[in-house]
């Protein structure tokens, strides 16, 4: 993995728990389209692997925004693949090339 799940759940994803659903939507969005970008698709399946073992470790919490980011990554990698943005290969052209 790439290193998302600590011992200790992030401050971070605190701050993330209590913003507005507006703010808290526009980071998770965020965050997904960065980790597609950097990590494939890949990172859809090692954001599932890391919310499942905050949870499973009692930090729900911090499992629920791993869990958002990875299901609004998968949105992403879709919404590309329909637009053409996604190579065979799993790797994602950027959307400012495109």
């Amino acid at each position: 993995m790439f290193g998302l799940v600590a011992e200790q759940p992030l401050p971070c994803c605190a701050a993330v728990i209590i913003m507005e659903k507006s703010e808290r939507s526009a980071l998770v969005v965020n965050a997904a389209t960065v980790m597609l970008e950097c990590y494939g698709v890949g990172a859809i399946w090692e954001l599932n692997i890391a919310a499942s073992l905050l949870g499973y470790r009692g930090h729900n919490a911090a499992a629920e925004v791993t869990l958002a980011i990875a299901d609004e990554a998968e949105r992403e990698w879709l919404r590309r693949q329909t637009r053409g943005l996604a190579s065979p290969d799993g790797s994602l052209t950027s959307i400012a090339n495109s």
